[in-house]
């Protein structure tokens, strides 16, 4: 069976965050140095991974929640601990880090570059926000003050309308040639604008904006079972050395393909599915996973899309550990969290209220 412990502070016992209140600074401390120590005991070369925990009804955000992965073979995931950026260690890294790290990134991935997209905040929904104020309510009043969209619109405002909110690369795994594969987005508006919020970037993609995909288009995902045989995991941080600076994908521009659908566009449509795509005039190719890269108070943080299996994952991991150590920049992983698979075992550290909970992995004997 699994297990979880809960650990409280031995130096305060008498703050909310220690009795009461779920979230807290020196509670967030405690569990980014309690999930190093946890590494070192049970998964040294596992992953660190900077996730979202519970959400519950009436919170802006969704709690915190550290993730330990590592490999049951003992081949590590990461290496490098010194390239986790640390909380108590101050960080300085703006978009111009980021922007330099996706590009070095997408020579790891042997994809072009050129796909890169450059994201930005959509001001004109905060604008808008507050400028729905009612006309005889005291806009410096303090529940205004203190609102979500004030705070994030003054941080814009500080930081500057024009400056990219982080960097965009679409990648999944192109099966015809056991490679990544790569795609260029392609938008009504000049740029691409995030969905309005305070969550990750990579939570926020306007992804409903980007070209229609017919049905017979959309790739089938085969799903394996958890059960099933697994042939044993490579060395990824060896493998992917050879592809570095290739480009195995396809053109990074991608190619109109013109099919007018001229038939279909005149046949009365008996389905939903049918009416979204009837009105496509061309196709794109296109997909709607992708890497985000954003830098967030001072630190450069990964987003990683959902991923069809756990090799790809560790695939792209390895590449993100290579770029950290090319450029010496500490980074964080964030998104989603590696396929389930029995190959790899995982905890997490998460706040809960009066304590920090951490839910182990069941035991082996």
């Amino acid at each position: 069976m699994g297990g979880e412990p809960t650990f409280v502070s031995i130096d305060d016992m008498e703050s909310e965050q220690w009795n009461t209140a779920a979230n807290g600074k020196e509670k967030r401390l405690l569990s980014h140095e309690l999930i190093f120590r946890l590494r070192d005991k049970f998964g040294p070369g596992g992953m660190i991974h900077y996730g979202q925990g519970k959400w519950y009804p009436g919170k802006l955000l969704p709690r915190w929640q550290y993730g330990l992965f590592w490999r049951k073979d003992g081949y590590p995931i990461w290496k490098n601990l010194g390239l986790i950026a640390n909380e108590k260690t101050p960080h300085a890294y703006t978009y111009k880090e980021a922007q330099t790290f996706i590009k070095e990134l997408s020579k790891h991935l042997a994809v072009s570059p050129d796909n890169v997209s450059t994201a930005y905040e959509d001001v004109f929904f905060f604008l808008w926000s507050e400028g729905k104020t009612p006309v005889n309510i005291d806009p410096f009043a303090t529940n205004l003050k203190d609102s979500i969209e004030r705070r994030t619109l003054a941080q814009l405002l500080d930081r500057g309308l024009d400056v990219p909110a982080g960097y965009v690369l679409p990648i999944r795994w192109n099966y015809d040639n056991d490679q990544w594969q790569s795609c260029k987005w392609v938008f009504n508006r000049e740029h691409m604008f995030l969905m309005p919020g305070n969550s990750p970037i990579g939570l926020r993609l306007p992804l409903e904006s980007l070209p229609v995909i017919s049905k017979e288009d959309t790739p089938q995902i085969v799903e394996r079972s958890l059960f099933e045989e697994l042939p044993e995991l490579e060395h990824f941080n060896e493998t992917i050395k050879k592809r570095y600076g290739l480009e195995t994908e396809h053109p990074a521009k991608p190619k109109k393909i013109e099919e007018i659908i001229g038939e279909e566009k005149g046949e009365a449509t008996e389905n939903n599915e049918t009416a979204e795509t009837e009105n496509i005039t061309h196709k794109l190719e296109v997909f709607k996973t992708a890497l985000c890269i954003e830098a967030r108070e001072g630190i450069i943080y990964i987003f990683i899309p959902p991923m069809d299996y756990l090799e790809h994952y560790l695939d792209l991991v390895a590449s993100i550990e290579a770029t950290a150590i090319k450029l010496k920049f500490p980074v964080r992983i964030e998104g989603y969290e590696p396929p389930r698979d029995y190959l790899v075992e995982r905890l997490v550290v998460s706040p809960d209220p009066g304590v920090i909970e951490v839910n182990i992995h069941p035991a082996a004997t």
